[in-house]
């Protein structure tokens, strides 16, 4: 009976050891994925301000050979391409490199065991 309860003993130790691993294996891919998350959103923010001030400087520099309202409409037709582009290989260009990432981040099997 006594071998029994240090058996009994060693394993819950052992599915403790294995919880524990689990949560700190969470913690560090939802660290990652909450790190490259808030580090794309401030990129995009700064991109999207330098974005709309070059796109400004562009009309204005179009606006000297056409007339002001041509420029900003060629600049729009440009934005507009590029919309077009991106939705048609949205695949390629979003969907695919998000899975990629997310399954490199979530499916990675543990490099070695924990130690007891």
């Amino acid at each position: 009976m006594a071998q029994f309860s240090r058996y009994s003993d060693s394993l819950r130790r052992l599915i403790r050891l294995y919880i524990d691993y689990s949560k700190l294996t969470l913690a560090e891919k939802l660290t990652r994925l909450l790190s490259i998350a808030a580090l794309t959103l401030i990129i995009v923010g700064l991109s999207l301000i330098a974005l709309f001030f070059a796109t400004y400087a562009v009309a204005e520099l179009l606006s000297d050979f056409f007339e002001p309202y041509w420029a900003f409409l060629i600049v729009v037709g440009f934005y507009c391409l590029l919309i077009l582009a991106v939705v048609l290989f949205s695949r390629q260009l979003i969907f695919n490199p998000i899975a990629r990432f997310l399954s490199s981040i979530l499916l990675n099997p543990p490099q070695k065991l924990p130690d007891e």
